[in-house]
């Protein structure tokens, strides 16, 4: 059959990126280092900043992580992942919700319900909007999210 052109070429790496997270994730102890580790992954994999929301005891979200790159959260941010949280549903950029600013912020589901939620600010903002690479982030936080699971109940 006729080769597809734009053919993503970042793809190997992030199937390759995935094998790496899972094989961090099942190292890491406590979910600060789980957090840390898939956060530099998907730097990687992404060429994006990553911010790490997870929820206080009063349900109410705080940033746990966030790239260097990353200032400190705007109102946007804040009530966006709040959200996402709320909705266990992706919003921000690249989406019908709340699709204005930089970041795509998708939730982070695990078995027992959600432990949080992931913000992906890309280099290159149009590079998140194609269908693959979406697939994949969905891909990078379900991992992320079950690995923040285990840790949380270990």
């Amino acid at each position: 059959g006729a080769r597809n052109n734009d053919v993503d070429m970042f793809g190997e790496l992030r199937t390759a990126a995935l094998f790496a997270l899972t094989r961090e994730l099942s190292a890491a102890q406590g979910t600060t280092q789980v957090i840390q580790a898939a956060a530099r992954q998907i730097e990687k994999a992404f060429r994006c900043g990553v911010t790490v929301f997870t929820p206080a005891a009063n349900a109410t979200l705080t940033r746990n992580y966030a790239s260097s790159s990353i200032g400190a959260p705007s109102e946007r941010d804040v009530s966006t992942s709040q959200w996402v949280w709320q909705n266990q549903r992706e919003a921000g950029l690249g989406t019908s919700t709340l699709p204005g600013g930089k970041t795509l912020y998708v939730p982070l589901p695990a078995s027992l319900g959600g432990v949080g939620v992931l913000g992906l600010e890309p280099e290159d903002p149009d590079r998140l909007s194609q269908l693959t690479q979406r697939r994949q982030v969905d891909a990078f936080a379900a991992q992320m999210g079950l690995a923040m699971e285990r840790a949380n109940l270990s």
